[in-house]
């Protein structure tokens, strides 16, 4: 998969060896069935990759599963179609820090991301952008502020909880 094709704005990371998306990449490259993967499972392999890298999986309480050479749909959380696309990923009390990545707005199945009691501090007005979203549930994180111009293009979303958080100000 081209992934900076995939994921333009993810085009900097790429080329900078420190960075989330690169570990991600090279996890993924280095995969003994690289090649027998679709580029739809390239993509999503590498978004739950950065995802994993970014909020400090190393340091999760669960980590079953997560960048092994089994499934994605097999990880701790993660919960697919019959197609094996993402449609939720639910952690709750696991530890997870820091922001979640603009790479999880690669996953256009997802439905449901649940994260409650866990520290994330923010997260990218691009997850609302996903067609298929209709839970987002961050409820008791350490989120810091809320994306601008979330409510313009959350069009799928049905139920959204940032409550028991540090949110200074709603956009």
């Amino acid at each position: 998969a081209n992934l900076k094709a995939a994921s333009p704005l993810s085009s900097e990371s790429l080329e900078s060896a420190r960075s989330e998306q690169f570990e991600a990449m090279e996890w993924l490259v280095n995969n003994a069935n690289y090649d027998t993967y679709s580029n739809e499972v390239k993509t999503q392999r590498w978004a739950m990759a950065t995802m994993y890298n970014t909020l400090y999986g190393k340091e999760w309480s669960v980590t079953d599963g997560w960048l092994q050479d089994t499934s994605e749909c097999t990880w701790h959380g993660v919960a697919c179609n019959d197609a094996g696309s993402v449609t939720s990923i639910t952690m709750s009390e696991n530890g997870l820090w820091g922001w979640l990545p603009l790479e999880i707005s690669l996953l256009k199945s997802l439905t449901e991301v649940s994260l409650t009691r866990n520290f994330i501090k923010g997260f990218p007005a691009e997850i609302f952008s996903l067609p298929n979203l209709r839970v987002l549930d961050l409820d008791k994180n350490t989120l810091e502020e809320i994306p601008s111009g979330i409510v313009a293009i959350a069009s799928s979303l049905e139920e959204l909880y940032l409550s028991n958080n540090e949110i200074t100000a709603i956009p």
